[in-house]
């Protein structure tokens, strides 16, 4: 149930964002294409997803969960991944700050002008790991093209 709960909150996120903030993922003015970056639209859709989420899981058990963008942080300690050039920084996740007990779901974002979503794959993949240190739950890519029915989101398993 739990995972049902999150797809439906990421997909009403993804519909709000289209919705409010068409404008940072594709815009056409005076004959000129347009977006936002990358970071700025993950923003957007974090601040989405963190309301759903709350309206979603009011239960004290998600009270203790965190929604981070770009979170570096291990513990005390830089989030890395072995053989991960300049660590790593997932682009959302859903966690418990402090401990590595809660994690519960970390998403790695494309556009539409940058789709290529090898490496975040094989990142979701060492992330939800059930042998490695991060252990996230769930894991998906999202790609963010120009309209909302051309979006994709890919659940990654091992």
């Amino acid at each position: 149930m739990e995972l049902k709960k999150i797809k439906e909150i990421i997909y009403k996120s993804l519909e709000e964002l289209y919705e409010k903030d068409k404008y940072i993922i594709y815009n056409e003015k005076q004959g000129k294409y347009n977006y936002g970056s990358e970071r700025s639209i993950v923003f957007r859709f974090g601040i989405y997803f963190e309301n759903n989420f709350k309206k979603q899981f009011t239960s004290k058990e998600y009270e203790k969960y965190s929604i981070d963008i770009e979170y570096n942080r291990n513990i005390t300690d830089k989030k890395i991944l072995p053989n991960w050039e300049n660590g790593c920084i997932p682009d959302l996740i859903v966690h418990e700050r402090g401990n590595n007990n809660n994690n519960l779901v970390v998403l790695e974002f494309k556009t539409h002008w940058n789709d290529n979503q090898d490496k975040d794959k094989i990142k979701i993949k060492k992330l939800i790991d059930k042998n490695g240190v991060y252990k996230y739950r769930y894991g998906a890519t999202v790609l963010i093209e120009k309209e909302y029915s051309k979006k994709c989101v890919d659940w990654i398993s091992l």
